[in-house]
């Protein structure tokens, strides 16, 4: 029997071992920042505060007793104390070879401070006089060596010179161990102390889990404001542009109204005349079928470009808008990195943009309307040579030829200026005229 309490005791030896020097190791997390009391102008430094409740104490004291050791002052009674026993003005202050250890433990922002007998001493019959002084006895009777229990520690409170504690309230100790000869009871205070060991692992175990995830979230929070900050700024900046081309837009407004005052109606058969040139002659030569139509000029093309670009732009920033979104899946649902998130999400961006523009384009140019938004405020149309409705595969021909007209520095652009159908590079690849649309006179 004595065998198996001799190895059991050595297992919690080693565990005991282990522990501290997990301690050692994990010191930065577990320990709080030392307690301060100010009284007046007098600043005093406490001791280090244990992150556990009182009876979880009393419980690590009774059963492992060494665990505290760097929890706690070491205190002796004073010599005016030790000398006249009077329990209204008890007095302990520090010493090297302390009788009494000084544990504190913090409960709603309160810091107590509670009295242990030196864990590494047995009470006899020399030390009696000053125990009784602090502590309450119960259990058996004293003799010359008598192992105890704390049922409850006394509570004491520290002086204002921070040096000397005074005694609030005695503690409770039982003296002899509760079923000491029982084979039952050793074991359940090996799986006590064992209990208490693994409990205050796994505390130290959650508090380093704790600093570790208020630090990720102290960076996550960081991050996201950087960001927020650059949404802003873009966002101030595409508000800026928007607001510049309303003023262009209302510029070439101005100039279109110059334009329609310069047509002519004659009011007498409701025709409306244009002062056509040789150039429109011909045309109306070639094709008899479109009388009082004419190809749709420069300028005219580029405000239609110009009020384009306003869809074109809300387009984008729905599409930006769904892009940031995937990158936020992508980087805090899915874990992917910072770089990676960024790269999936412009890629999805840019095809998803140019497919967009291309429908809106394509599809209108293609419809009844024969026209984007910009074309029917500026009242052009999109039509074959022959100056019929486009298909769709005419239209994105016509749309993706306007790459080669960029290709080319502009100048596939500029063709519509000095050509005399008033066609782009784009036009003439896929066989289209922009003309002016008719008004009904």
């Amino acid at each position: 029997m004595m065998n198996g309490q001799e190895k059991k005791l050595n297992q919690l030896e080693n565990k005991v071992q282990q522990l501290e020097q997990f301690i050692a190791e994990n010191r930065k997390a577990f320990e709080s920042k030392p307690a301060v009391e100010v009284k007046g102008s007098l600043e005093i430094k406490a001791i280090k505060t244990i992150p556990i409740s009182l009876s979880q104490l009393i419980k690590i004291y009774n059963d492992v007793p060494k665990i505290l050791e760097e929890y706690l002052i070491g205190v002796n009674l004073t010599e005016e104390s030790y000398r006249q026993q009077n329990k209204s003005s008890i007095l302990l202050a520090e010493a090297p070879r302390a009788n009494y250890w000084i544990i504190a433990t913090e409960e709603n922002q309160q810091l107590n401070y509670w009295l242990f007998p030196n864990g590494n001493i047995t009470i006899n019959l020399i030390r009696v006089t000053s125990i009784r002084s602090l502590f309450e006895f119960q259990g058996q009777e004293l003799t010359n060596s008598t192992e105890y229990i704390v049922e409850k520690p006394a509570e004491v409170l520290i002086m204002p010179n921070g040096k000397q504690w005074q005694l609030k309230k005695q503690g409770i100790l039982y003296l002899g161990r509760k079923n000491t000869t029982d084979e039952t009871s050793s074991e359940t205070q090996n799986k006590s102390s064992e209990k208490s060991l693994s409990m205050l692992v796994e505390l130290l175990t959650l508090v380093d889990q704790g600093e570790k995830e208020r630090q990720e979230l102290k960076q996550q929070i960081v991050k996201l404001f950087q960001e927020k900050s650059q949404d802003s700024l873009k966002i101030s900046q595409l508000s800026q542009e928007t607001a510049k081309f309303q003023s262009i837009i209302t510029e070439l407004n101005l100039k279109i109204s110059e334009l329609n005052h310069q047509e002519r109606i004659d009011h007498q058969t409701g025709i409306k005349t244009y002062n056509y040139s040789l150039e429109n002659e011909q045309f109306l030569h070639e094709y008899p079928t479109l009388p009082k139509k004419k190809y749709a000029g420069f300028w005219r093309r580029v405000l239609a470009a110009l009020i384009d670009s306003i869809p074109i732009i809300i387009i984008g920033f729905v599409i930006a808008v769904g892009s940031s979104l995937l990158y936020d899946h992508l980087y805090f649902e899915m874990d992917y990195n910072y770089d990676t998130a960024n790269v999936i999400s412009f890629i999805v961006f840019i095809p998803a943009f140019i497919v967009s523009i291309w429908l809106y384009s394509a599809l209108m140019e293609s419809s009844a309307l024969q026209a984007t938004l910009g074309k029917l405020v500026t009242r052009i149309i999109v039509t074959d040579v022959k100056g019929k409705r486009i298909s769709f595969g005419k239209a994105t021909a016509r749309f993706f030829g306007k790459i080669i007209s960029v290709l080319t520095i502009g100048i596939g652009f500029i063709m519509v200026g000095i050509t005399r159908k008033k066609q782009g590079l784009h036009d003439k690849m896929a066989g289209c005229l922009v003309l002016t649309k008719k008004e009904e006179g």
